[in-house]
Formats: C-alpha cells, structure tokens, sequence
C-alpha cells in the first residue's frame, strides 16, 4: 500500500479504496490508511530532496514552495505532478521509501482513528502515534536520503546542453505547439494562481477561451489526466511536456463541468478532443476559465517562445520551443 498509493492517485484508482477505509473506522480503527501515510510522506522527502539538490532556481521554487503545504495539509498534488510524474527517477524512489513505512506501520499494528489526509497536523489520528512516527519518518527520510544520493533526473530530463550559440541559428531546431482552444491570448504574468504566474510549474501562455473544447496541441501522448477532468498533461513525440489546465483553482470543482474525451496513456493527434468543459457554469459558479498552457519541462530548452498574440484559434501556432 505504501509503494502504491502515489500510483494510485494519479491513475484516479484511490477513490475505490477510501470507502474501504470508512468502513473500517465503523469497525474501530483502519489498518491501511496508516500504511498508505507512508507515501506522502516519500513524497514529501522526495521534494525535500530535489530542493536541496537542484541548482535550478525555478525548480527549487516549485519543489520547497509545496513543502509547507504538503507538510501541514497533506495536500501533495504539486510533488505529484511536478516533480514524481516529471521525474522519472523519482518514482522508484517513492515506491521504496513508502513500502518501507508502510511495512513498519503495518507490521507495528498501527491503526487509523479518523479519516484525515496524512500530514504532520493528522498525526494524532493515527495509534499508537509513537510506532506510526516511526514508519512515516522512515519513509521521509529514506525518500531525502536517496534522492540525495542518486539523483531525481534521467539522462533525457537534465537541462539542454547546447546553446544556440553553440550550435549557430541553422542548426537550432524548433518544436511548434499548437493552440488547444479557441480564445484571447493572456501573459501568464495575469493568473492569479502564482504557480503559474510565477513560472513555478513552466513557461507558456494563458487563452482567455471562447469556447469549450480542448483539443490536443500536438501528436503524443496523455501521460497525466487529473482525476477531476480539469487538466491534462500531455508529452509530445518530440519531447515536450505540455499541461493544460481549465481555469483557475477549478480543481475545487472536483469534475463537475469537466467531461474528459481520452483516459491517461491515450495515443493522440492533434486536433483530437480531449476535454469539453461548461465554461458557463464554471464562470457561474466563481470560477475564472483563463487556461494556462505551460511546458513543464521548459529547462530542457534553449527558448519558450509565444508565436502570436492578440486573438487564437485552435490548431493556430502557440508557442515555439528553440532546443
């Protein structure tokens, strides 16, 4: 459970287990939710570690900026997806790190009192709360030990190593993305969400959309699919990671108004749909639909370039990327 509950996650597949953990608090405690604790907490040593490694400034930005949270309010979405989906190599060591404390707080009998996401503020609902201590710090530990000593990047994921100086202006090469949505082309600089604004998750741009389809930007890939509807990541044939993310904090929406096309692993071409969204409703209901359209893996280029501004059409050219 400790090596799996991260995958699980960002499949969608924990909300089938959750029921299984209320049903055991009926009984008098849940035995699993103290193992599946350990996990977030690989996560969070995970990020700990990528922080206090990393010379990359943006990196270190988005790693330490969810640590807090993270750490008091269980929310780990962020390391999820910026750094354990991003990072290769960091999932092995997450799968590791979270079966070792859940095999200790397993095999120590400890049991869950109340359903609260895990994070050093629910520690309390976990008994005996010394021996849960003792499998989840063990997993936070060996999760910063690891990714201090081995690393968080693969060969293909490190910074590019030419420069267009390097190589001359006729031999860059250049990846075109293309407008997922019809719209008003936004700086990133004008979303509320400091993730975004900041450049903390990757560079892009931002549509104001005019309707409510997303269609891939490219060929490739859906390699993450949020299991609320209201983002999707995709990496391109040639390399480019690319998320797209309906609206601001839409998140809380928890699906509703999202309607997803294509599930996580999908093959995909571009135009293809991927998400329809009620963009009436959403604006209806508080939300502003701005869609950030960020390259998260925008260290491994030389450049992240708008290619218009003003008004969009899908399938019109977005953004360049100079490798």
């Amino acid at each position: 459970m400790g090596a799996a509950w991260s995958f699980l996650t960002i499949l969608g597949l924990h909300w089938a287990i959750i029921p299984i953990f209320i049903a055991n608090l009926a009984t008098g405690g849940d035995p699993l939710s103290p193992m599946i604790a350990s996990a977030p907490f690989a996560q969070m040593g995970m990020g700990l570690g990528v922080f206090l490694k990393t010379r990359d400034k943006d990196l270190k930005t988005l790693a330490g900026s969810r640590l807090v949270p993270s750490a008091l309010a269980g929310t780990t979405e962020i390391l999820t997806y910026g750094l354990l989906v991003r990072y290769k190599r960091t999932m092995p060591i997450v799968a590791i790190a979270g079966a070792v404390g859940g095999a200790i707080t397993g095999a120590l009998g400890v049991k869950g009192i109340a359903f609260a996401l895990p994070s050093f503020l629910s520690i309390p609902v976990f008994k005996p709360t010394g021996l849960f201590l003792i499998g989840t710090l063990a997993a936070l530990v060996l999760a910063l030990v690891l990714t201090l000593v081995i690393g968080y990047e693969g060969k293909n994921e490190g910074v590019a190593t030419k420069t267009v100086k390097e190589f001359g202006l006729a031999n860059v090469r250049r990846e075109i993305i293309l407008s997922p949505l019809n719209g008003e082309i936004v700086p990133l600089s004008k979303i509320s969400d400091p993730l975004f604004s900041t450049g903390t998750v990757g560079n892009g741009i931002a549509i104001e959309p005019a309707t409510d389809k997303v269609i891939s930007p490219v060929d490739g890939t859906v390699t993450t699919l949020f299991p609320t509807e209201h983002a999707i990541g995709i990496a391109s044939e040639d390399g480019a990671e690319i998320l797209i993310c309906i609206g601001v904090d839409t998140i809380n929406l928890k699906g509703q108004f999202f309607t997803s096309h294509v599930k996580q692993w999908d093959t995909v071409k571009r135009g293809d749909l991927l998400i329809q969204f009620d963009m009436e409703n959403i604006k209806a209901a508080g939300y502003d639909v701005k869609t950030p359209v960020v390259i998260t893996n925008s260290n491994q280029y030389v450049d992240v370039v708008p290619a218009k501004d003003g008004i969009v059409q899908a399938k019109d050219e977005l953004i360049k990327l100079v490798v």
